[in-house]
């Protein structure tokens, strides 16, 4: 994956918000399989390796990179039509990254600082402790339609010291993660999402907390 973005990116490291936009083609086998927020995590570390210089706090290591300067991400999945792969975009901040025709079926505020994705027990079970909390914001009156695609919007208003030293897709995992078990009672439905977009932005201890939108697609 870094070799890839090596070999395309003539640029220095990056230091300033940017938005990044993957598009994955999946195999037919694999796209049916495959949750669109599992696959983030590997790629933006590829595609940070070559773009943000290392960073100085964190766990030392060679994916420890300024990857927090990432403040809006799109990610698709989609069935390869030739050759599966993904295809990455960046590009400054904006509010146009996705445009839907349809208002959300499910429109919620979890309040609370969200957590990221757990590196150990204690990030865990915060995270299971956020997803008991959410359930009760996000569970729907009526169950999905079975076979339901879904397009996942977040908006994580954070302190603003977690926005230059937290990386905006270890928020996506727990909160996708969260959606669909509140939707479906369990985690094996997450393939059925095929989009995430979010957004990071700084907000006083008193306001943080996650705006979610839930789409049938």
């Amino acid at each position: 994956m870094s070799a890839a973005v090596r070999a395309q990116w003539t640029g220095g490291f990056l230091d300033d918000a940017c938005a990044v936009l993957l598009d994955f083609s999946l195999t037919p086998g694999r796209y049916p399989t495959t949750a669109v927020y599992n696959l983030l995590k590997a790629t933006v570390d590829g595609l940070s390796h070559v773009i943000f210089k290392p960073s100085p706090s964190g766990q030392p290591g060679p994916w420890s990179r300024e990857d927090f300067w990432i403040t809006q991400l799109v990610a698709r999945k989609r069935m390869a039509d030739k050759r599966p792969g993904v295809a990455i975009e960046l590009r400054p901040p904006g509010a146009d990254l996705t445009q839907y025709p349809e208002p959300p079926v499910i429109e919620a505020f979890i309040r609370g600082s969200p957590p990221l994705w757990p590196g150990d027990e204690a990030g865990q079970r915060k995270v299971e402790a956020w997803r008991t909390r959410s359930k009760a914001v996000l569970i729907p009156a009526v169950p999905p339609p079975s076979q339901t695609r879904l397009a996942l919007a977040f908006r994580f208003q954070i302190e603003p010291e977690r926005v230059n030293s937290s990386d905006l897709d270890n928020f996506c995992v727990p909160a996708a993660q969260a959606v669909v078990q509140a939707l479906f009672g369990d985690l094996s439905r997450g393939p059925s999402v095929q989009e995430i977009a979010a957004e990071k932005v700084a907000t006083s201890a008193d306001n943080c907390g996650v705006a979610v939108q839930v789409r049938y697609i």
